[in-house]
């Protein structure tokens, strides 16, 4: 199980509701896919490479297409690592801008 998100409504003694689970985005291709759905809704896409050392996500625009091999500045954002579900984190953060 995740982390949990609780509020204490407790007066006397411990009450927490639990409010929601907080997804696995880094390590479970579950949660992982839940920011490529909301990237998605933001108009990227995602691209899923196996490079036999390492996985590749990328997340592009339609208008960015034309050059599938490496990184541009008309969209596309990538980054490399160990398992799936890490480097679609690590991309879905460059492309919101955050390195």
């Amino acid at each position: 199980m995740g982390l949990r998100v609780c509020r204490d409504y407790g007066f006397q003694g411990n009450h927490d509701l639990v409010i929601g689970e907080i997804p696995r985005y880094s390590t479970t291709i579950k949660g992982a896919w839940a920011l490529a759905d909301e990237l998605r809704e933001r108009g990227l896409h995602l691209q899923m490479n196996d490079t036999m050392s390492a996985y590749r996500a990328r997340f592009f625009t339609v208008d960015s297409t034309t050059d599938w091999d490496r990184e541009s500045a008309d969209g596309a954002y990538y980054q490399f690592a160990d398992t799936a579900p890490l480097a679609i984190c690590l991309a879905s953060l460059k492309a919101a801008g955050e390195s």
